[in-house]
């Protein structure tokens, strides 16, 4: 599972799918309309954490799951990993449907401080 701010970006095969039309279980089909849906920025990224919230809005939203309920909220959490698991909900080539984005160190300063420590400045930008 990503951490929290992990930028990702959706490639060209995911907007070629026809989630409908998938033979998956209904949460992964959940997972696939959430992604497609959620807020992105102007470049197409959005961050793992913006799915996350968008997941748990929309849970009980027909448009988005269409299973029988989602029985734990907690479970959530876990389908990114459930969807590249063979052993549970595996979305077949999940893994070229998008691409993480590195964040780049783009600036730093160094201060100097009264006690001689060093206080690290760092600003971390996107691709």
């Amino acid at each position: 599972m990503p951490s929290p701010n992990t930028v990702i970006k959706l490639t060209s095969l995911f907007y070629t799918l026809n989630i409908n039309k998938l033979n998956i279980q209904p949460k992964c089909k959940f997972l696939l309309r959430s992604m497609n849906d959620v807020k992105k920025n102007k470049k197409g990224y959005f961050k793992y954490n913006t799915l996350l919230k968008f997941m748990l809005k929309n849970k009980d939203n027909k448009l988005y799951y269409q299973g029988n309920g989602i029985t734990s909220i907690a479970n959530l959490y876990n389908y990114w990993n459930y969807a590249h698991s063979h052993k549970t909900a595996f979305i077949p080539n999940f893994c070229e449907m998008y691409d993480i984005i590195p964040v780049k160190l783009k600036k730093y300063n160094l201060k100097k401080s009264t006690n001689r420590n060093l206080n690290i400045q760092i600003k971390l930008v996107i691709n």
